[in-house]
C-alpha cells in the first residue's frame, strides 16, 4: 500500500465517527420547527400567560439539556477516536523513521563499497529494490506526518466544543431551577417588570440554544478529505536527496 493511499485510508477510518454530526435536512427542519415554536411567545404572549411561558421554557430547556448531553457524549467519543488514531500514527511514524534510517545506512555502505545486494531489515536488497522500498517508506512517513498535523487542530476544536457544551449544560440546568422558583412567585403575585425582563432573557437563551444545536461542531468529512488531498499533493519526497544527503 503506497503512502498516499495509506494516508487517505487512515483519515477515513479515524474520522468516520464525525459523520453523526453532518447537518442533514431532516435535522435542519426539526431545529427550524423549534425556532418557530419560540416565535409564538412574543412579549405580549408572555405577559398574558407568564406561568404558561415558564412551563413552556422549562420543557424546552430540559429538552435542550438532553440534546447537549447527547452532543457531549458524541464529542467525547470523537475525541477518543482521534486520540487513539494520533497515538497509532505516532508509533507508525517513529517506526518508519527508524526503518528509513536503516535503509539509508545500508544503501550508503553498499554504494561506497560498490557491493550489492545491501542488507537491511533482515533481507537483501538490490539497488533498485532498496530505492523502491525507501520511496514507499518515505511516502508513509510523510503521510503520517500530514495526518498528525491535521489531527492537532481537530483535537483542539473538539476540546473547545466540549468546553462550550459543558458551559451551556451548567447554565441551562441553573435556569431550569430559577424558572421553577419564579413560577411559584408568579403564581403568588402579579408579574413584575423584573420578572418580565428575565423571561425575555430566557427567550433569547432558548433561541441561542436552538442555533447552537443546529450548528455542526466539527467539519464534514468532505471538507477533511479536501484538506487531505492538499496535504498529499505536498508530500512528494525526493528519494535521491534522502539517500545521498
Amino acid at each position: 500500500m503506497n503512502g498516499s493511499k495509506l494516508f487517505g485510508w487512515i483519515v477515513v477510518l479515524g474520522l468516520v465517527g464525525a459523520g453523526a454530526w453532518f447537518f442533514v435536512p431532516k435535522f435542519r427542519a426539526k431545529v427550524q420547527g423549534g425556532i418557530d415554536s419560540l416565535t409564538e411567545w412574543d412579549d405580549e404572549a408572555r405577559r398574558k400567560d407568564p406561568v404558561g411561558y415558564i412551563d413552556f421554557s422549562i420543557g424546552k430547556l430540559q429538552n435542550n439539556i438532553e440534546q447537549f448531553e447527547s452532543m457531549r457524549r458524541s464529542l467525547s467519543g470523537a475525541k477518543a477516536t482521534l486520540e487513539a488514531r494520533k497515538e497509532t500514527t505516532s508509533r507508525k511514524l517513529s517506526m518508519g523513521e527508524k526503518i528509513a534510517a536503516e535503509l539509508k545506512g545500508a544503501y550508503q555502505t553498499a554504494k561506497s563499497a560498490n557491493q550489492w545486494p545491501a542488507r537491511a531489515q533482515n533481507r537483501d536488497y538490490t539497488e533498485a529494490e532498496l530505492r523502491s522500498q525507501v520511496a514507499l517508506t518515505l511516502g508513509e512517513i510523510e503521510g503520517s506526518k500530514g495526518l498528525l498535523a491535521q489531527l492537532e487542530p481537530h483535537l483542539t476544536d473538539l476540546d473547545r466544543h466540549l468546553g462550550d457544551v459543558g458551559t451551556r449544560l451548567a447554565e441551562n440546568k441553573g435556569r431550569v431551577e430559577l424558572l421553577k422558583a419564579q413560577r411559584e412567585m408568579v403564581k403568588a403575585t402579579k408579574l413584575t417588570s423584573e420578572t418580565e425582563k428575565m423571561l425575555g432573557q430566557i427567550q433569547d437563551v432558548l433561541v441561542q440554544n436552538e442555533a447552537a444545536i443546529a450548528k455542526s461542531p466539527v467539519r464534514t468529512l468532505d471538507e477533511m478529505l479536501k484538506e487531505d488531498a492538499r496535504a498529499q499533493a505536498a508530500a512528494n519526497p525526493a528519494v535521491d536527496a534522502f539517500l545521498n544527503g
